[in-house]
């Protein structure tokens, strides 16, 4: 059996990044890796993962940002099959801030919802041999593309789906939805732990290097 993973960038990284109980380290992550470790067991292959985000745009206070990013997409880029597929980002749009230290910019991701759920709807229909979508995700505006691809009147084959949260990030509304088409669970803390990519990543033209803020601490708390 088959498996597709599509991952929400910016729920997945804000979800780590916000919540002071994890260490942003954890974001440092292997998608492939996470997904095998969790889909091989239930006897699933997975191939091709699509990784959904927006570059930072240029602003001068958002320098050391556009340049951390610039490095996590070439890090996601060294993972087998995996396509980034980006949105934008325009002003205004910005979220109170969740703790005092938090920094909040003026600033809205624009696309990437409706492009995670055209590439799922697409690729339910374009991909007959994959059985299991996984998302990673826990923003519910997904909701009806998932009852879509999970319905035999909309589809011609129909899949199953699986709905990954982001840790800290359980959503009532996803799991008022579980039926035995659609399964919902939150990654753990310890599972992202396990599946760090290498601080250093040869490639092809060099090493990419993980950014100190984003390493594991010496202590390993």
């Amino acid at each position: 059996m088959k498996a597709r993973l599509y991952i929400d960038g910016y729920n997945f990284y804000y979800a780590i990044k916000n919540n002071p109980a994890l260490g942003i380290y954890l974001g440092w992550c292997n998608f492939r890796t996470l997904a095998e470790s969790a889909l091989s067991p239930q006897g699933f292959e997975v191939g091709k993962i699509k990784y959904f985000t927006a570059p930072v745009g240029f602003v001068q206070h958002e320098t050391d940002e556009r340049t951390r990013q610039s490095v996590w997409l070439q890090a996601q880029n060294t993972i087998r099959d995996l396509e980034v597929i980006t949105g934008f980002y325009q002003p205004g749009g910005a979220e109170p801030p969740v703790r005092p230290d938090q920094i909040v910019k003026n600033r809205e991701e624009k696309q990437t919802d409706v492009n995670i759920a055209v590439n799922m709807v697409l690729d339910a229909v374009d991909d007959t041999e994959c059985d299991l979508f996984v998302l990673i995700t826990s923003d519910t505006d997904q909701i009806p593309a998932i009852k879509a691809i999970t319905d035999s009147k909309r589809v011609k084959k129909p899949r199953q789906v699986q709905v990954w949260f982001p840790p800290g990030r359980y959503s009532r509304r996803w799991a008022g939805i579980s039926n035995s088409s659609i399964k919902c669970r939150e990654i753990t803390p310890e599972e992202l732990d396990r599946v760090r990519l290498p601080d250093e990543i040869p490639c092809d033209y060099g090493v990419i290097k993980c950014p100190h803020i984003w390493r594991r601490p010496l202590n390993g708390g």
